[in-house]
């Protein structure tokens, strides 16, 4: 069996990092990268202002870029590795209950999955803390099978769900379906305990992250305006990626618990119990608490829950019954996610359409030595142009940054600060070609103003260039 765990969690790897250097960096990413290319001082001064909840992926990718670089594949290749790790303990736990054959299925369900395909090619925290999420719950049943009380085995769990808590806030909720598993099920009670004891010490270990994330709270107040509730939201994209896979997983998880419900002597019938609990608490509690409490909900949020849905649906599978039923289902299953995969590799595919990449070849290609350049502020922090200033930086070489205030290195937030264009007059002297680069729709964008003001100090407009959703100006004198 290990050795099938390993091959599947190699299928599920390659099938994340295959083609993940095609799409552009996004917002989310850029803090990513810019965060990782701070010094550590530097790094530690920011996140007592903002993003600690990532601070550990942060200084994680401190050390592997000066080890890899910044190219989109190096970025997200850990990424892949977490993809493939969570697949192997997907393996093994669903073995655990079931035969061969259905953990065969419910690991290569991971490679194919949306949100499993989705974050092993992300250079965010999801892909990793998705996999301590599963080798935490492989831990918990080892220890419930065993009834076992050793502390060397409970201190592991501690520390490790602690370290969890701290690469991702959110796996928090983990726990909350451990506690629902363990109430639940009968042959737990030996280590209701132990377990309370532990889980309450990795809450204590992980009280500082909890602290800094409720002090920073302030930044995901968006989530309200930017991603309301839906049917969509909350039942197709936090695993599914489309409504069709979206509809076959539904049913085929449902009839995964109804087969359950009708077999009491259904050897499985526990893991149908782990996985619903893991699947569905944190969606309740997150979707709740947005809807009552405070907006916290995004669909990333809940990656760590996609194991569960991977091996609720190979048991769905299994619960078809006849053979080629279960051969329709999984050809189904793989050729409903095969569109959403080649989506997800395509040169624009992240945040709607980012052309970072695209626009900074561009400016490359047609900028000479001494020429300036100006990057549109006034849309939202994660889409601003002057990001693609830092995660391609060799593209710039040629070009002068002319509105820079003070860099993000020697700030307390993400980004740069920068002067407005208004302001750019004395900036300006020396400089014959400005290219000015606007995201398409933007307010500056769309003004006029910022031709009047060039125009105030001695440029006229030579060339337009619209690219995918960023639009090149070029200024000369």
């Amino acid at each position: 069996m290990p050795r099938a765990a390993g091959l599947v969690g190699l299928a599920a790897g390659v099938s994340s990092a295959t083609l993940s250097w095609t799409p552009s960096y996004w917002g989310d990413e850029a803090a990513s990268v810019m965060s990782a290319q701070r010094s550590v001082p530097s790094l530690f001064l920011a996140l007592g202002h903002i993003d600690a909840v990532h601070g550990l992926y942060y200084l994680f990718l401190h050390f592997w870029i000066r080890l890899v670089g910044v190219s989109e594949f190096a970025v997200r290749f850990p990424s892949a590795v977490g993809v493939a790790v969570a697949a192997v303990g997907v393996v093994l736990l669903t073995r655990q209950f079931s035969s061969q054959r259905v953990a065969i299925i419910a690991g290569l369900a991971c490679a194919v999955l949306p949100r499993f395909t989705y974050m092993g090619m992300e250079a965010r925290s999801y892909a990793l803390s998705t996999a301590i999420a599963v080798w935490l719950t492989v831990l918990l049943v080892v220890l419930v099978r065993t009834g076992s009380r050793r502390r060397l085995f409970w201190a592991a769990y501690l520390v490790l769900a602690a370290i969890g808590i701290w690469l991702f806030l959110y796996l928090g909720l983990l726990l909350i379906a451990h506690m629902a598993f363990i109430l639940l099920d009968r042959r737990a009670r030996t280590v209701r305990r132990p377990w309370a004891i532990a889980t309450g010490g990795a809450l204590l270990l992980a009280a500082p992250i909890t602290l800094f994330a409720v002090q920073q709270r302030h930044q995901i107040a968006f989530l309200g305006t930017d991603h309301p509730l839906s049917v969509g939201v909350v039942l197709v994209e936090p695993w599914f990626g489309n409504a069709f896979l979206a509809v076959l997983g539904w049913a085929l998880m449902a009839l995964a618990v109804a087969f359950a419900l009708r077999h009491r002597r259904y050897p499985a019938s526990r893991l149908v119990l782990l996985s619903t609990v893991w699947l569905l608490a944190p969606l309740l509690i997150l979707v709740l608490a947005s809807a009552t409490v405070l907006p916290i909900y995004t669909v990333r949020y809940l990656s760590f829950a996609t194991p569960a849905a991977a091996i609720l649906v190979a048991l769905g599978i299994n619960a078809l019954g006849r053979h080629w039923l279960r051969w329709v289902a999984i050809g189904l299953v793989i050729a409903l996610a095969i569109p959403t995969w080649i989506d997800q590799r395509g040169e624009f595919a992240k945040d709607g359409g980012s052309d970072w990449r695209l626009m900074s070849e561009y400016i490359k290609s047609k900028s000479s030595t001494g020429d300036g350049i100006y990057f549109d502020p006034s849309t939202k922090p994660s889409q601003r142009p002057r990001l693609a200033l830092h995660v391609y930086p060799t593209d710039f070489t040629n070009v002068t940054d002319v509105a820079i205030q003070t860099p993000f290195t020697k700030r307390t937030t993400l980004w740069d600060s920068a002067v407005p264009l208004a302001q750019l007059y004395p900036r300006l002297s020396g400089i014959h070609k400005l290219w000015v680069v606007d995201l398409a729709g933007s307010p500056e964008q769309t003004s006029g103003d910022q031709r009047r003001i060039l125009a105030g100090d001695g440029f006229h407009l030579a060339a337009t260039t619209a690219l995918h959703r960023s639009i090149v100006y070029e200024y000369t004198r």
